[in-house]
């Protein structure tokens, strides 16, 4: 029967007695050669051969329409997205025909939402990289929660799937685009549409204003923060989904986070010998002496709080630290507990912990913190229900439970434990009272509230979420900045050392030292490390993760040449490979195998290309260029930042790479890695600021609440500005004008570094300066001279712009201060950018300077005329208009400015925006 089933196949869905408009499949075999189908696609994609895995799945499609196969149709879907992300086809309009991933999305969330009970994991896993897509492209927000939405079941899915079946073009005519043309019938896409509203709408705002800005400036202010919240609340419902999608796979399985205790009346604390107390315990006697006396009324005095357990051997505390261990570790169980062990075999547990973090991320930026610490507590839970944490997971968890803690202690709602002799009611409304699980006598009066408040304690160890209130601040710095090291370090080596994370917790660390010393007003402990040491150290770490992101991929001009490589080392070097070249050996086998195997399809999947010799693939086998591996390694940085590292295989095979690289070449990690010394210097500073002049800029985006409008059109700017030697003069410590060399760090403002901050730099303006600066760099290069008005109206502007837009608006005696610095600052500029090439202007020069300090104001307000009036000299304006360049590249993340001048001018202009006292 099943031959003659095969040969014949089934005509009408009447042979086999089935009802309804299905269809049986053409063959018995159909299910096994879809899942063929389906292993071939993904490892095309694997393999980057992108045209032949669309061929199979335009195939897969068909065939699964004749075999009415739902499954393999939703997980060919999910494969033909992450293919049009790779390909970088988001979402394309032919005609009246669209096609892409976020289109693609839509039809294979519409088809699951329709067909199946339950989504499969490829929907899911398509319906967060929709998510991700959404957040990299605001601008597609429209098209994909538009009609139809993808969390209804969709009727027209078969015209969807039709759609995207016709999307390949088989009967497409090559010159219809250009026959539409020709007709003028081209159709705008809905992308350009939204951006000639969007520019229309900036262009009659700015008429009805009679703004002079430009109307690319308009068009990024257009929005409201309504808009962004709704836009939030759509990623968090899409996230959401997820996360319940995941849950109903999950309960079929029968996992639970928290196991159900069947014995919860029953001690399940450490003490397992500790004899059951009675259920009416015995008065005391009277006492006869004073001791006994003292005795008895502590006796009576109410119970005293349960401390931590203590430490036995295979034990562990319930608070570990601001972090939990990235290896779990169970608790050791007493006979009481029923509860069942850890199930850490499950297998969507990562994809459900990756989700949730997301949309704990999107929590804390709407600024809801209750749910974000909620979702954050879950996680870390689910860390010791995976089988193989990944190590990039673990470090991303620490971040956003960072950000959940500083965002709380700006907010003011952060909770701490109550401190030792705290009273009763607050130390029984603390969490941390029943933590142990101690149950009491049925006859205690802490009966009913360890029923009401006490928790089951957990399986694995935990990490803290609230301090003990009245610790000493500076202990908590430096144990903060010894946890931050170990997490960073874990980035480092296992965590595949990504840049943005590396970032991120630099950025905590930075917060942290200035909501501890920030309001100490300088008063520090003598034993404790310098403010100004420890900010100098952390903008360090910052400028050195910003050149290693840099590093082995653009080459600067001044950058000496690489020397050739000594033919006799490598000949000398029994069995060790050619320089620049790494053994095989050493490498994961994936990333050998995919390189070798690209180079041996080299010119066939492409004509136009040159096919690599047998020999090269000969070599290929044992030694591959570090080149070669420098850009495999970050083709897989890229593919994971482009899906948020959602797709774990990826991920893994990345940090692998990684580990790889750092062992085998030395070059790699000096160029491409933080040096392990400076993290752990972070804590016990060894270097001291230079006074060189040196300025630092860090660039990040704003927190919650510290703006008022949308908060991606602006960013926030950390400066950490050094002493400069050269502009010091010596100034007495008591300010007279004789003897008594006192300590002019303490008397002269420009011999101590200053640390300032602003969290509202305008994003348009900084992009227009810096487009602006880069045009006059440009025009500079072949001028002898540059105007003084010109560039004292850039230098106004930067001003401007790196003080907010909070000091726009400003009016009042302090309006009338900062003007004053700022020309004062300018003034001061433009003298140091003077031709000085004959003596005879150096002299006159000096001349009119003495005659604008005898002349008053009038003498000042000539002397500025006359310096606006002059022509500057243009290599010195060469080398500001670069380093102010340098210093607005945002984004760079970080980067070291060496420019005197600027320096000072910063110093001048920043001051009231300092936000340390070092």
């Amino acid at each position: 029967f099943v031959k003659l089933l095969a040969a014949a196949g089934v005509r009408t869905n009447q042979d086999c007695n089935i009802g309804g408009s299905g269809t049986l499949r053409a063959h018995p075999g159909a299910k096994a050669w879809a899942l063929l189908r389906r292993q071939m696609v993904n490892l095309l994609l694997s393999q980057g051969r992108h045209k032949a895995a669309d061929a199979h799945i335009e195939q897969g499609l068909l065939e699964c329409q004749i075999a009415n196969d739902d499954i393999s149709r939703i997980e060919l879907l999910a494969a033909k997205v992450r293919g049009d992300v790779l390909q970088g086809k988001l979402f394309e309009l032919r005609g009246e025909r669209r096609s892409g991933a976020v289109f693609v999305a839509k039809c294979c969330l519409a088809l699951a939402a329709k067909r199946l009970p339950i989504p499969t994991p490829s929907a899911i896993l398509v319906k967060a990289i929709l998510t991700v897509i959404l957040e990299q492209n605001p601008i597609l927000r429209d098209i994909a929660f538009g009609p139809p939405c993808i969390y209804e079941q969709a009727d027209n899915c078969n015209e969807l799937l039709a759609e995207v079946i016709a999307s390949y073009g088989r009967n497409d005519d090559p010159n219809e685009t250009l026959i539409l043309n020709a007709q003028g019938k081209i159709i705008t896409s809905p992308v350009a549409q939204e951006l000639q509203l969007r520019q229309k709408a900036a262009s009659k705002k700015v008429q009805n204003q009679g703004q002079q800005e430009s109307s690319l400036v308009a068009l990024m202010q257009t929005g409201s923060a309504d808009s962004v919240t709704s836009f939030l609340d759509e990623i968090d419902d899409s996230m959401t989904q997820c996360l319940l999608d995941l849950d109903a796979l999950l309960e079929v399985q029968g996992f639970r986070l928290h196991p159900t205790n069947m014995n919860s009346m029953y001690d399940i604390s450490g003490d397992i010998t500790r004899e059951p107390e009675p259920l009416e315990p015995p008065q005391p006697e009277a006492p006869a002496n004073p001791k006994a006396k003292a005795s008895a009324k502590a006796a009576a005095a109410p119970p005293t709080p349960p401390g931590p357990l203590p430490e036995q051997e295979g034990d562990t505390s319930v608070d570990s630290g601001l972090f939990p261990p990235l290896q779990a570790k169970p608790k050791k169980r007493p006979i009481s507990d029923a509860r069942e062990s850890v199930n850490i075999y499950t297998e969507l547990m990562p994809l459900r912990l990756h989700c949730e973090l997301r949309l704990a991320r999107c929590k804390l930026d709407i600024g809801d913190l209750s749910a974000a610490e909620i979702l954050l507590r879950q996680s870390e839970c689910r860390l010791s229900r995976c089988v193989f944490l990944l190590p990039w997971l673990y470090v991303q968890f620490c971040i956003l439970k960072l950000q959940w803690r500083r965002l709380a202690y700006s907010l003011g709602v952060a909770r701490e434990s109550p401190p030792e002799g705290a009273p009763n009611s607050a130390v029984y409304r603390d969490p941390k009272a029943f933590a142990d699980g101690k149950c009491p006598a049925t006859t205690s009066p802490l009966f009913r509230t360890f029923i009401q408040r006490a928790g089951v304690p957990p399986l694995m160890l935990a990490s803290e979420w609230e301090p003990q209130e009245g610790r000493d601040k500076e202990v908590q710095l430096i144990e903060f900045l010894q946890q931050l090291q170990h997490v960073m370090s874990v980035s480092l080596k296992e965590g595949g050392h990504d840049y943005s994370q590396l970032l991120a917790l630099l950025r905590e660390a930075l917060e942290e030292l200035q909501r501890v010393r920030g309001g100490r007003g300088g008063s520090i402990p003598a034993d404790a490390p310098k403010t100004a040491d420890l900010a100098y150290g952390l903008f360090s770490a910052l400028v050195a993760v910003a050149t290693a992101k840099k590093g082995l991929i653009f080459v600067t001009g001044n950058a000496p040449a690489a020397p050739p490589p000594d033919a006799k080392a490598g000949k000398e070097a029994k069995g060790a490979p050619p320089p620049g070249m790494i053994d095989v050996a050493q490498l994961p086998q994936r990333v050998s195998l995919d390189i070798l195997n690209g180079m041996k399809r080299q010119g066939f999947d492409r004509k136009a290309d040159l096919a690599y010799s047998a020999a090269a693939c000969q070599e290929a086998q044992k030694v591959i260029p570090f080149k070669t591996l420098v850009k495999h390694s970050f083709a897989l940085r890229r593919e994971c930042d482009v899906f948020g590292s959602l797709l774990h295989g990826s991920r893994q095979l990345c940090d692998s790479l990684h580990v790889a690289l750092s062992q085998a070449s030395t070059e790699y990690v000096s160029k491409k890695t933080l040096d392990q010394a400076v993290v752990d210097s972070l804590h016990a500073p060894t270097k001291a600021p230079p006074a060189n002049g040196e300025t630092i800029v860090f660039w990040t985006n704003p927190d919650i609440g510290s703006i008022k409008r949308r908060p991606q059109e602006y960013r926030s700017v950390f400066l950490f500005i050094c002493a400069d030697e050269s502009l010091q003069q010596p100034v007495p410590a008591d300010g007279g004008g004789g003897g008594g060399g006192g300590d002019k760090h303490k008397s002269d403002p420009a011999a101590a570094p200053k640390v300032v901050r602003c969290d509202d730099v305008s994003l348009a303006g900084l992009r227009s300066l810096a487009d602006s600066l880069a045009t006059d760099l440009t025009h500079c290069r072949p001028a002898t001279g540059v105007a003084a008005q010109h560039l004292a109206m850039r230098m106004r502007t930067l001003a401007r712009i790196l003080k907010g837009v909070s000091f726009e608006g400003q009016e009042g005696p302090a309006a009338v201060s900062a003007a004053a610095v700022l020309d004062s600052a300018v003034v001061q500029l433009l003298k140091t950018l003077r031709t000085d090439s004959d003596a005879a202007a150096a002299a006159a020069a000096t001349a009119e300077e003495a005659a604008a300090a005898a002349g008053g104001e009038d003498g000042a307000a000539e002397l500025v005329s006359s310096l606006l009036a002059a022509v500057l000299d243009a290599e010195k304006c060469r080398e500001l208009l670069r380093a102010m360049v340098q210093l607005l590249e945002q984004n760079g993340s970080a980067a070291k400015v060496s420019h005197n001048h600027l320096s000072a001018f910063l110093r001048a202009v920043m001051a009231p925006l300092r936000c340390l006292p070092v």
